[in-house]
């Protein structure tokens, strides 16, 4: 898993190094700095899958708004991850290729600079600049690294060998324009470490989206606003996924009349038909658009947590919103079960009924003051020990005192 993000000059966030578990839940005021913090995690996945000129510049409008303003200018963003795990890998034995665990401790740095000029001339189009990148994996009893500063190699990968075309040699040297580390991919321990990043996906549920008919589209993963959630589930129709059956499951507890849902073909789109029960002897089937916003939003979650393969690392913003309050401990179940077994998810709420159903330990508080930015560090200890010993809830000391940051060196 993810145990460690540290980020710099990055939105709204001067400085924060935060420790993650399992499952670390993010609690904040609005405009706190929650969703920014998790949009350290989604750029690095949008760098490395669709390169960091499209995170910057498509996804984000530009180096200017992802740069965090202060009177002093800073120029430069320091992103950083520190990943524990264990993975599955391939061993040789004799002349059988063998499934075994491979223990893998991995940080991953990047540095950008932005600057009204950027020298040399080569990069005149462009307002910043990957100023470092290293990668440090250790796996098994052996190290693997590389380095590289403003486009040289400071240390150089080991069994890298740049691709050649026309007999002339390219990669040699780095691109300032572009992350190394997608061009590793067939080098393991860094394809380990490439396939991990990728794999973080990022939800907000918009219950609109869903209830609009969509044509076909991708089947995996789920979009994070849930445009493509009938492709999905139409996907877990077609392989009798077991995770199906659980959603509805759930789903009925929700709603007590409904028992099932299905995806129909209707004149070239998809849209969810969802099965309610009737006094009448047969049951009678409504229309997305005919669904509560909390139902369908219930539903978006729901197939986020179960979708398969499942997510290395899986965010959900806000899941509180258009539930009712006494759902929210089904939920909180729900996704306390999903990260033992299935993705490290991050929550992120201001809800004081939703941080109630879970480990005070698991709680990030996050802040925002005009010196600092944002801050997120651990609740204090006092009110750890308050939670733990069943004297107020961490609702209640929410809605009573507040939640108070731990001031512990180890904890920020």
């Amino acid at each position: 898993m993810i145990t460690r993000v540290f980020a710099k000059n990055f939105r709204s966030i001067s400085e924060v190094d935060v420790n993650l578990n399992r499952l670390t839940i993010l609690v904040g005021q609005n405009s706190s700095g929650k969703s920014n913090f998790l949009d350290i995690l989604r750029f690095f996945s949008d760098a490395l899958r669709k390169g960091i000129q499209v995170a910057i510049d498509d996804v984000r409008q530009g180096i200017k708004t992802i740069r965090r303003w202060s009177p002093s200018r800073p120029y430069d963003i320091r992103l950083e991850l520190e990943i524990d795990d264990i993975i599955k890998a391939k061993k040789i034995k004799g002349r059988k290729l063998l499934d075994h665990e491979e223990q893998i401790n991995a940080t991953y740095r990047i540095e950008i600079k932005s600057a009204k000029y950027i020298e040399p001339e080569e990069y005149s189009f462009t307002s910043y600049l990957i100023k470092r990148e290293k990668c440090t994996i250790f796996m098994g009893n052996k190290k693997f690294e590389y380095e590289i500063y403003n486009g040289e190699f400071l240390k150089r990968p080991e069994g890298f060998i740049p691709f050649r075309k026309d007999a002339k040699e390219v990669l040699s040297r780095p691109s300032q324009t572009a992350l190394f580390l997608p061009f590793l991919v067939y080098l393991k321990p860094y394809s380990y470490l490439y396939k991990l990043l990728i794999s973080m996906f990022f939800y907000n549920i918009y219950p609109n989206i869903i209830k609009t008919p969509r044509e076909p589209g991708i089947e995996y993963p789920l979009e994070s606003h849930g445009r493509n959630i009938a492709s999905v589930i139409r996907k877990m129709q077609r392989d009798k996924s077991p995770w199906l059956d659980q959603i509805k499951e759930v789903l009925s507890k929700v709603v007590p009349d409904l028992y099932d849902f299905q995806v129909s073909p209707v004149g070239g789109f998809l849209t969810i038909k969802f099965k309610h029960k009737s006094d009448k002897s047969k049951p009678h089937y409504f229309e997305a658009n005919q669904e509560s916003d909390g139902t369908l939003r219930i539903l978006g979650i729901l197939v986020s947590l179960f979708q398969d393969p499942p997510p290395y690392l899986l965010a959900i913003e806000e899941p509180e919103i258009t539930v009712h309050p006494g759902i929210l401990g089904l939920i909180a179940d729900l996704i306390k079960e999903a990260s033992k077994r299935r993705s490290q998810i991050i929550v992120t709420t201001h809800s004081p009924d939703l941080i109630s159903k879970f480990d005070a330990d698991d709680l990030r508080l996050v802040e925002w003051n005009y010196r600092e930015g944002t801050t997120i560090n651990r609740i204090h200890d006092s009110q750890i020990d308050i939670i733990n010993d069943k004297l107020f809830s961490a609702g209640d000391l929410l809605r009573i005192e507040g939640l108070r940051p731990s001031k512990r060196k180890e904890d920020l």
